[in-house]
């Protein structure tokens, strides 16, 4: 049996135990809860994120400063701070190790999440499970700004990216980080 089945039939025998401890609001809610956890599962089956980010997998690159995890990006904190626009914005505090990767070429491994015909994400997750679906925080994603874009990109391509890594200090309508000049180092 493959991996995607026996996925899908755990999921379903752990979806039954556990739905009699949860509270029924109606049939839609619960048929709606269902149909989501159920896309989630299949993505979380279909991407072994452990295996897709193990350290032996390390495509190095020659031009690459620093391999950066998305576990490296969570040395951040939030500060409230008032702002014309949205009255209060959530302010990024990088932590020291973050600050000392700017303006570094880093190399990092995500998934592509297309925003518009010719602007690109990276996410830690795919994007049934990123952070617009509330699975993650705002620290899981980064923008893309491509030196030179020869392939079509897919939502959840698993890409490895080399590029100058950026701080987002201020603008609260742009991704906390960026990484320019981005060039796709492999493709799985």
């Amino acid at each position: 049996m493959n991996k995607w089945i026996k996925g899908l039939f755990s999921f379903v025998f752990l979806t039954l135990v556990f739905s009699s401890h949860k509270p029924i609001v109606n049939d839609e809610s619960v048929e709606i809860a269902n149909a989501n956890a159920l896309h989630l599962a299949a993505n979380e089956v279909k991407y072994n994120l452990e295996e897709m980010y193990a350290e032996e997998h390390i495509v190095m690159d020659k031009d690459v400063e620093n391999v950066v995890t998305w576990n490296a990006l969570k040395n951040v904190r939030y500060e409230e701070k008032p702002d014309p626009t949205y009255k209060v914005v959530y302010k990024p505090i990088y932590g020291k190790s973050i600050r000392e990767l700017e303006d570094k070429t880093i190399q990092i491994k995500g998934f592509i999440i297309p925003i518009t015909s010719n602007t690109f994400a990276l996410s830690k997750n795919p994007f049934a499970a990123c952070f617009f679906c509330g699975q993650a925080g705002p620290e899981t994603v980064m923008g893309i700004q491509f030196k030179k874009l020869k392939d079509k990109l897919k939502t959840d391509m698993f890409v490895t990216l080399k590029g100058k890594f950026i701080l987002n200090y201020d603008n609260p309508d742009d991704w906390m980080y960026h990484i320019i000049d981005a060039e796709i180092i492999e493709i799985k």
